[in-house]
């Protein structure tokens, strides 16, 4: 693995689940092979990731501000600022915001 120092800034914001840029690729698999990728994430209310499924990776959300709905697997939970949500392989899962929101996701692929 190769050292990289960037700002947050830095990086390119670009569309995901049909959201326009939200969404900045921070690492992905070409930076390290033990990753899927981590992203930092953001939706503005009324804004949502609509349902989806990621094959053969698990996925940590952490919630760094907003609030909104989250949804898995047809269960719709509320979460809120400071939540962290796991999400094994292969679940259906949305994410819906009532007020804007960003996130740090940590994708792993699991074997």
């Amino acid at each position: 693995m190769k050292y990289l120092k960037k700002n947050l800034t830095e990086f390119v914001a670009e569309t995901i689940h049909n959201v326009a840029k939200s969404r900045r690729v921070l690492a992905s698999r070409k930076d390290n092979k033990n990753l899927e990728a981590i992203t930092n994430a953001f939706l503005h209310p009324k804004q949502k990731w609509d349902w989806h499924k990621h094959e053969q990776i698990d996925e940590v959300a952490i919630v760094l501000k907003g609030k909104g709905v989250f949804g898995l697997q047809k269960k719709l939970l509320l979460y809120k600022t400071g939540d962290v949500i796991t999400i094994p392989s292969g679940n259906m899962h949305k994410w819906e915001a009532l007020d804007y929101c960003e996130f740090i996701f940590i994708r792993v692929r699991v074997v």
